[in-house]
């Protein structure tokens, strides 16, 4: 049902991410009419299936729908399916098995279905009994992990934010080697961003408990965990993005792909107006933002400030994340719907089998092709074991030979993939390897390039995101995953709950959220971040901080002669 809410008013929407499409998806509704501008050939953003020149699709880097992006299942639950048939929501298939492969071991660890921070301490228990022998994971490991768990859990949100300024290296620096391959390079894999780099307030706020959203398919694993990650049924444009944009259209929406905007003109604290690439100019009431912060300073025009921050922005949050699709002749034979991590690999690999989740014709490449393995790395700056040179500086041809060279060192792994007559992937050679066209190697800067990097929560990030409830610019409003939102970490539900609240501020002057992420906790819960938020006005830490944050960390945070400090080591 359309609203007459926005009759007669117009709203230009800068980009077709998830961002820029779930606006134009909540304001088509309450009478806005509506106009979506895209520089790409096919709608979204980075979370896009990129067309090949042969016409196939080839997904930019691992994308999942994790079971609490309730903002993102809503809309997927109101998007018709390509085939007519129900919704995009029911083309949601859930992983069976997370594997977590070791470079040179010969062994692999399998956690089920469900991420290791999903069970807590129970979960990092058993990663150290199924490791066996092995493991070099300590007790006390262990016990600063569940401090870590409890403190995001019972602290009071403010104080997380605290940890802006310190990198999640620095906070388990005393961690074991062994520990922070799980507990570091683990979440770098699976967020796409270097732990080296990346803010401890964004990963202690990631593993903040978020509830689970009501949705076709929906289920939790065996032992009552909530199954963490959902993927579709076929490539994302296929299965998502293309139907969305048709269902858009089909209420009136206006989508024009493949048409870059060349300058934002601004004046006197508004948008006055679009200039696009063909020389047209558009004007409207209202402008939604969902560009990344680069190409909006790229384009920005007479908005010094709103500029001056987003390259400020794009230069400490900007990182080069890129996926391989090695493709096969022959069918690849594993347990169930299948991801692999591989968070001691230099590059921090994450490989997706995607023959056990598409119901589609393997048919990217030549038509023969009958297995794709997806893989993408986090970390694009350590030193490769074929070239010894970082991810970004090497050639398109280099990063495909090294991720094959990484890959093929977790021994262990290669025994679980099997072809039909029994051989190991070992044994196998891929018959083709793409990657983004849009990812290009500079030989006058000797790094590889791209117009559309990733975002990381990097240390500092969080001042500079532009608000989204108190835009720089009247008539601008921000509506992509960069923006300030509850989910805090950069990920498609980031970009959904922008989109929904930039709509909801041109609507009815409040950028309010569809759903309350983190909602305020009863009984003793409740009491307890209560109590903390008292003892942070006065300056006090939090006592499990005496457990889980080292003191030079602690010194950074609260100063020296802050209450309950470490001095040396001893609570003072």
């Amino acid at each position: 049902m359309v609203s007459p809410e926005g009759h007669g008013k117009t709203v230009v929407i800068l980009g077709a991410g998830v961002g820029g499409l779930t606006a134009a998806h909540a304001l088509v509704r309450r009478g806005y009419r509506v106009e979506v501008y895209e520089r790409n050939a096919e709608p979204g953003g980075i979370a896009r299936s990129a067309t090949e020149p042969d016409g196939e699709h080839n997904e930019a880097a691992w994308h999942a729908v994790a079971g609490g992006y309730n903002h993102l299942l809503r809309i997927l639950g109101e998007i018709p399916a390509a085939d007519g048939k129900g919704t995009v929501a029911e083309h949601l298939v859930p992983t069976h098995v997370i594997m977590y492969g070791r470079t040179g071991d010969k062994t692999f660890v399998d956690l089920g279905n469900s991420f290791i921070t999903a069970g807590g301490v129970r979960k990092f228990l058993d990663l150290r009994r199924k490791m066996g022998g092995a493991s070099r994971v300590t007790l006390r490991d262990v016990a600063k992990m569940g401090a870590l768990l409890g403190f995001v859990r019972f602290a009071h949100p403010g104080r997380l934010e605290r940890y802006e300024g310190v990198t999640w290296e620095a906070l388990i620096a005393d961690l074991s080697d062994e520990a922070k391959v799980w507990a570091s390079n683990l979440l770098g894999t699976f967020t796409g961003m270097d732990p080296r780099a990346v803010s401890a307030h964004c990963y202690l706020h990631l593993a903040r408990a978020e509830r689970m959203a009501d949705f076709p398919g929906a289920t939790r694993s065996p032992d009552g965990d909530p199954i963490s990650f959902y993927h579709f049924d076929g490539p994302m444009n296929r299965t998502w993005f293309d139907p969305w944009v048709r269902h858009l259209q089909s209420l009136s929406v206006r989508v024009y792909l493949g048409t870059p905007i060349a300058e934002i003109r601004c004046s006197a604290g508004r948008v006055e107006e679009l200039l696009l690439s063909t020389g047209e100019i558009v004007r409207a009431d209202h402008y939604v933002a969902a560009l990344d912060p680069g190409a909006l300073v790229r384009v920005l025009r007479g908005a010094e400030d709103l500029s001056s921050r987003m390259a400020e922005l794009d230069a400490r949050s900007r990182v080069l994340q890129m996926q391989v699709a090695f493709t096969f002749d022959e069918k690849i034979i594993y347990e169930g719907q299948t991801v692999l991590a591989m968070p001691d690999a230099p590059w921090c690999l994450l490989v997706r089998a995607e023959g056990s989740y598409w119901k589609a014709p393997m048919s990217l490449g030549t038509g023969k092709t009958r297995e794709i393995l997806s893989a993408a790395f986090a970390i694009p700056d350590a030193p490769g074991i074929l070239y010894g040179k970082p991810a970004h500086a090497c050639t398109r041809e280099e990063i495909v030979e090294e991720i094959w060279a990484q890959f093929k060192q977790a021994r262990g792994v290669l025994r679980a993939f099997r072809t039909e007559d029994g051989r190991t992937i070992d044994d196998l050679k891929y018959t083709s390897a793409r990657i983004w066209h849009s990812f290009q190697f500079d030989p006058v800067k000797a790094r590889m390039t791209t117009y559309e990097p990733k975002f990381s929560n990097n240390v500092g990030t969080l001042p500079l995101r532009p608000s989204i409830e108190e835009p720089t610019l009247r008539n601008l409003v921000h509506g992509g995953a960069y923006a300030r939102t509850d989910c805090n970490t950069h990920h498609m539900e980031a970009a959904a709950e922008a989109g929904v609240r930039a709509a909801n501020l041109i609507a009815t002057g409040r950028a309010s959220a569809a759903f309350e992420r983190y909602p305020e906790p009863g009984g003793m819960l409740g009491a307890l971040r209560r109590m903390d938020r008292a003892l942070l006005a006065r300056g006090y830490r939090h006592p499990l901080e005496l457990l889980m944050t080292p003191a030079d960390v602690a010194r950074k945070i609260y100063g020296s002669t802050s209450p309950l400090a470490e001095v040396d080591g001893q609570p003072t």
